[in-house]
């Protein structure tokens, strides 16, 4: 049952107990082939669990079920787009075209961008830790800004 347990089965005493019944039929039809019970219930489990993972698909939810999430409004304050533009002029040349490009497109175009800037900047992993890091310190410069306008 363990076995079933920990590949994450939510019917892992039926699948046991079906594992179980071959096993005894296997052993009862050719006593003398398995030297091993331990090894043949691991076999016979892996096998229900491959049928259990083909037969089991989950049910597809009705529209009508599915609540539709609510789209957050993406307005800026003045402020805040002041601060972004400062922060911006704070950054590097190089920095500020990076990130700029790095979000200019979606979709289709958005993919074929960052592929196309992966090659300028020495790979694609490498271009999106340096894009976290530039939007970490626009994040903080904008914070700071922000909250800094806000008192005056």
């Amino acid at each position: 049952m363990k076995f079933f347990v920990r590949k994450g089965c939510t019917h892992s005493e039926e699948l046991t107990d079906r594992t179980l019944d071959r096993v005894v039929l296997i052993v009862h039809h050719e006593p003398k082939k398995y030297t091993s019970p331990i090894s043949l219930c691991y076999g016979v489990g892996r096998k229900v669990l491959l049928e259990y993972l083909r037969e089991s698909t989950p049910e597809a939810l009705e529209d009508k079920d599915v609540p539709v999430p609510a789209l957050p409004e993406e307005e800026f304050t003045e402020d805040e787009v002041n601060c972004l533009g400062h922060c911006l002029d704070q950054l590097s040349s190089r920095d500020r075209e990076l990130i700029t490009q790095y979000h200019r497109f979606q979709g289709r175009q958005k993919a074929e961008n960052r592929k196309h800037l992966a090659q300028i900047y020495g790979g694609l992993n490498k271009l999106r830790i340096t894009a976290c890091r530039i939007r970490a310190r626009l994040h903080d410069c904008i914070s700071s800004c922000v909250q800094g306008s806000a008192l005056n």
